[in-house]
C-alpha cells in the first residue's frame, strides 16, 4: 500500500515519513461482487482508494440506480464529504 500513495497525485508531494504515517493509519476492506460500500446520506467518515478491480458509483434516479462513475486501481472517493464534512 506504501507505494499506492505515491502513484496517486494528491499524495505525491508527501515525503516518505508522510507517506508511512498515512500507511499505518489505513486499513484494507475487500468488497464482494455488488457489496455496498456506502450508500448516499451515510457519514463521510473514510477516504477510500480502489486497490483492485473496480467500483461503480451509483445514484438512484428516479427510483432507478443510474450509474455515475466508475472507478479503477488508483481513483479514489469520499475525499469531498470527509474534507468539507458533508455526508456521502
Amino acid at each position: 500500500m506504501f507505494n499506492l500513495f505515491q502513484d496517486i497525485a494528491l499524495f505525491s508531494s508527501l515525503d516518505d515519513e508522510q507517506r508511512a504515517w498515512l500507511q499505518m493509519q489505513s486499513g484494507e476492506l475487500t468488497l464482494d461482487t455488488n457489496e455496498i460500500l456506502f450508500s448516499e446520506g451515510d457519514a463521510s467518515l473514510c477516504f477510500h482508494i480502489v486497490v483492485s478491480g473496480m467500483l461503480q458509483i451509483t445514484k438512484s434516479i428516479e427510483g432507478h440506480e443510474t450509474e455515475i462513475d466508475l472507478l479503477g486501481p488508483g481513483m479514489f472517493t469520499g475525499d469531498i464529504g470527509l474534507l468539507i464534512g458533508v455526508p456521502n
